[in-house]
């Protein structure tokens, strides 16, 4: 089962990456075929998913905290772990217990 997903996800990031304009890959496709070093998503309960010891926890639009997106008085962002997947904009939360 987990080679059916990892193929379609490598089609996906192929079909991503392909310029269909003029029909020649986009420079990124050669590092993505080189390197090919995408970190693996461990799906917990609730929702909630782990990059390597990374937990990170699930938020639908209207649900994100109030600070996402502000920045501090220096003009740093006060959210800098986040990422966007399957719906959810998932959030840094905590590291994995070892």
């Amino acid at each position: 089962m987990d080679n059916i997903n990892e193929n379609k996800t490598a089609e996906i990031v192929e079909r991503e990456m392909w310029d269909h304009y003029s029909e020649l890959p986009n420079p990124a496709w050669y590092e993505y075929k080189n390197n090919n070093n995408m970190k693996k998503i461990k799906h917990l309960k609730n929702d909630y998913v782990q990059l390597d010891n990374l937990i990170y926890k699930p938020h639908t639009v209207c649900d994100l905290p109030p600070n996402f997106g502000g920045t501090d008085e220096d003009g740093y962002s006060l959210i800098t772990e986040w990422f966007n997947y399957k719906g959810y904009t998932y959030i840094f939360d905590k590291v994995a217990k070892q």
